[in-house]
């Protein structure tokens, strides 16, 4: 019988409140089963009828034969009786008349026979113990006018006998005989009542005990019904529920203790299990989509495959109108690579051991697919090999991805040139064939010249742009056996193989040169020009590994770009002495500051106009214990590569401020400041912290920068320059017109005064072009009201040209070398004088 739900929530546990007594429980199941109960009770009713009826039936049957019997006993009794005593009477006649021995025998015989009927009918009349008194008294008294009426009987034989008479019952003797007959019968049938009662007490005892039992029984089913059957039937439902995958499915019955509740939390648990089979059967299914991964199944000696959803779905066939087979598999994958696949099955059939491969796809539209098949044997329990299984996934990505992480890895992210890494493994690659050849190698080192100006001139994606043309040309003259690699920023190498002479290498460093030499276009209103400094370096007679062919190629390059850059240059030994210096010379430069090797020289500016001193630059000096005082061409691009600037700047100020605050108040002292010092450093905090200790005014002191500062003009880089000019310290534009950008940088920064480059100066008497250069910046200079000094006046005739054209300021050789202040403390006392001689 199944449980509805209402049935279902009574059964279900108590989750709080007292618990019942035991009454409720019963009245509870007796009202929940309403239906169990009728039906046990109409069962009950009818078998009790029945029994009854048959019991009824039974004692009925037993009186009416009881009845019959014992009234033909008692007939044959009181005839056996009678006919006694009639015979003894007429016995004992005979027998006084003085009748023969045999009349007495007779009589004898007749008194035996009436002795055994009256014995026979007491017997059958006895005073039996009853269950009720009310039988008990009127069975005895019943008893004694029985016996009266067998006295009056013989008393009346009697008085025949004595009157000598034959005997004739008298009425009262038909009375007597009438009488014990009925009372006979009444003691039958109070026998018969006893038996009854006896009869009806067993069969009510029996009835009771009956429904006793069947009480039991129908309580006993109904707890069974609620502790087993109930129980069973509610799991059985709700196992049923969550076999359909019905959601939020409630086991009952898990809070109990006996077995059901182990059955209940073991069917939870296997519900959780099943959950959590379904959740990850569900996830790998998701998997498999995301993955494209299918699987497949050839049983040995079968043409049929069998083949996963995932595989229908991958290889575009419907199921139903599909039929899988080897041939199917092979088509999945590109024509050329079916004949390695069969060969792969066929290798794990036969060797019993897995193996997979990545195979090329066939597809229609001609793109690059990848898949990657695997074949596994599968084993029955002997061993032998009764499938080959295997999955199918689409690695497009994966391989796309990889090649593309190669790409990466071995390429340059930018220009798509070989980067270091594919550099070195290209270069052991090509030296190691070339040594077993007894090839040549040429490695060419490349640097651009003035790539750093348009890259800050322009932005950074125009100098990308540069980048990525320069890459294309190189790459359109090398041959493809060549490697053309980006070693980063604007740096470049070329891995020339099978060189025949350095003639061959120098054409090729000449072809490059020539073909970067033309402007590049990098946008509609954008063009730029570059150079190429360029050195060479040959296996194997410079190097004989790539490092070391590497290293030498640069050197090569350092010395192009030492001596006045563009062009190229073979390796030369002497080279490696030059390098090594300039090695040495960098570890020494961080510890000449400590040993106190830097000093200053001081160089005067004039007037254009009276000659006269208006201040000086400061110059700092290396004063090497070995090779003697250094320019500062040698050693600050060491220092500025090295970071030492920064150190060695701040003490130059500091120097040059200290010296300059003995001097009289016209003079002026001017610092050149590194680009990396405002960069790196808090150049604006250093000069406020020197001026406070010197006590040097803030209007003496000029600040010269390079416009290349300027070229990266962030927003640190101009605000450093502006505290620096509420400071009322002077920033000067050094080596004003030999950059890109210079008319920019006087956009970008107020400056207070332009020097202009020595070059021009240099070329002012030879050079139209440089005269008209000098004009025109002397112009500009007027023009924004700035003063200009002109740098490297070596001659009367370039003094008195600049004096014309209306400079400033000049400063040069013709004017005073740099040196020691000593040797310009004549000037500075003429200085002094002239001051006093002026009227107050």
């Amino acid at each position: 019988m199944s449980s509805s739900p209402a049935r279902a929530s009574l059964f279900a546990p108590r989750r709080g409140g007292a618990r019942k007594g035991g009454l409720h429980h019963i009245l509870g199941a007796l009202s929940v089963n309403r239906r169990l109960a009728i039906t046990y009770a109409l069962l009950f009713a009818t078998v009790a009828l029945v029994a009854y009826g048959s019991i009824s039936d039974l004692v009925q049957a037993e009186e009416s034969t009881g009845r019959t019997v014992e009234s033909a006993r008692l007939d044959a009794v009181l005839d056996e009786l009678e006919r006694t005593l009639l015979a003894e009477r007429f016995a004992a006649v005979i027998a006084t008349q003085g009748g023969s021995a045999e009349d007495r025998a007779r009589l004898d015989a007749a008194t035996r026979g009436r002795r055994g009927a009256v014995a026979a009918l007491r017997a059958m009349l006895p005073a039996e113990a009853d269950d009720t008194a009310r039988l008990d008294r009127l069975a005895l008294d019943r008893l004694a006018l029985d016996r009266l009426a067998l006295d009056r009987l013989a008393a009346a034989a009697d008085a025949a006998l004595a009157a000598g008479e034959p005997l004739r019952l008298t009425q009262d003797a038909d009375d007597a005989l009438a009488s014990i007959r009925r009372h006979a019968a009444d003691r039958y049938e109070a026998r018969i009542l006893r038996q009854r009662v006896l009869i009806h007490r067993a069969l009510m005892i029996s009835i009771t005990g009956g429904s006793a039992v069947m009480l039991v029984v129908l309580l006993g089913a109904i707890g069974l019904r609620r502790s087993m059957a109930g129980p069973i039937t509610d799991l059985t439902a709700a196992t049923l529920r969550l076999s359909r995958g019905e959601p939020a499915v409630t086991v009952p019955w898990t809070r109990r203790s006996d077995e059901i509740g182990q059955l209940a939390r073991a069917i939870e648990s296997f519900h959780v299990a099943a959950g959590e089979v379904r959740r990850l059967r569900d996830e790998l299914l998701e998997a498999h989509g995301i993955a494209r991964l299918g699987s497949w199944r050839w049983p040995v000696g079968a043409c049929l495959f069998e083949w996963s959803d995932a595989m229908y779905a991958m290889a575009g066939r419907d199921p139903a109108f599909f039929t899988p087979t080897v041939e199917a598999l092979a088509e999945l994958v590109h024509a050329d690579d079916r004949a390695a696949l069969r060969a792969m099955l066929e290798r794990v059939r036969e060797a019993r051991r897995a193996e997979s491969r990545e195979f090329r796809r066939a597809v229609s539209d001609g793109a690059a697919r990848w898949c990657w098949i695997e074949a596994r044997p599968e084993r029955d329990a002997t061993g032998q090999v009764i499938a080959l299984r295997g999955v199918y996934q689409d690695v497009t990505e994966r391989v796309l991805t990889a090649e593309h992480i190669r790409q990466l890895a071995y390429s340059d992210a930018l220009t798509g040139l070989a980067n270091r890494s594919l550099l070195d493994e290209r270069m052991n690659s090509v030296l190691a064939s070339a040594r077993r050849r007894g090839a040549q190698v040429a490695v060419h080192c490349l640097d651009l010249d003035g790539f750093k100006a348009v890259n800050d001139l322009h932005g950074h994606a125009a100098g990308d742009a540069l980048l990525r043309l320069v890459a294309a040309r190189l790459q359109q003259n090398v041959r493809e056996t060549d490697t053309v690699a980006r070693l980063g920023g604007d740096e470049f190498v070329i891995v020339q193989v099978d060189v025949a002479d350095a003639a061959e290498a120098q054409s090729l460093a000449a072809r490059i040169t020539a073909a970067l030499e033309e402007p590049f276009t990098l946008g509609a209103d954008v063009s730029a020009s570059v150079a190429v400094s360029i050195g060479i370096a040959l296996f194997p007679d410079d190097a004989l590994n790539a490092d070391a062919l590497l290293e030498h190629a640069g050197n090569a390059l350092y010395r192009v770009k030492h001596e006045g850059r563009g062009g190229y240059a073979f390796y030369r030994a002497e080279m490696d002495a030059e390098q090594h210096e300039r090695r040495v010379l960098e570890q020494e430069l961080r510890l000449a500051l400590a040993r106190n090797q830097f000093s200053l020289a001081y160089q005067p500016q004039v007037s254009a106009r009276d000659g006269a001193i208006v201040g000086f630059e400061a110059l700092i000096r290396w004063q090497h214990p070995e090779l003697g005082a250094l320019s500062p061409t040698r050693f600050i691009p060491l220092a500025e590569a090295s970071g030492a600037i920064v150190p060695i700047g701040a003490w130059a100020l500091r120097a040059a401020c200290r010296e300059a605050a003995s001097w009289p108040q016209r003079l002026r002292i001017g610092v050149n400041v590194s680009p990396i010092q405002v960069r790196q450093g808090d150049l604006a905090a250093l000069v406020r912290t020197v001026l406070a200790e010197t006590g040097l005014a803030p209007e003496r002191l000029e600040l010269e920068v390079t416009e290349s500062l300027l070229l990266d003009t962030t927003e640190k880089t101009l605000e450093c320059l502006r505290q620096i000019k509420a400071l009322g310290v002077r920033v000067v534009m050094d080596d004003f017109g030999t950059g890109y950008s210079s008319l920019a940088s006087l956009q970008a920064f107020p400056f207070d005064k332009i020097k202009l480059d020595q070059r021009f100066v240099r070329e002012l008497e030879v050079s139209p072009q440089a005269s008209t250069i000098v004009h025109a910046v002397l112009g500009l200079g007027r023009g924004l009201g700035l003063p200009v000094t002109a740098e490297g006046v070596e001659t009367e005739a370039q003094a008195a040209a600049l004096r014309a054209a209306g400079c400033d300021e000049l400063q040069g050789y013709l004017i005073g070398r740099p040196g020691p202040i000593s040797l310009r403390l004549d000037q500075i006392q003429q200085t002094i004088e002239e001051l006093a001689a002026v009227p107050g």
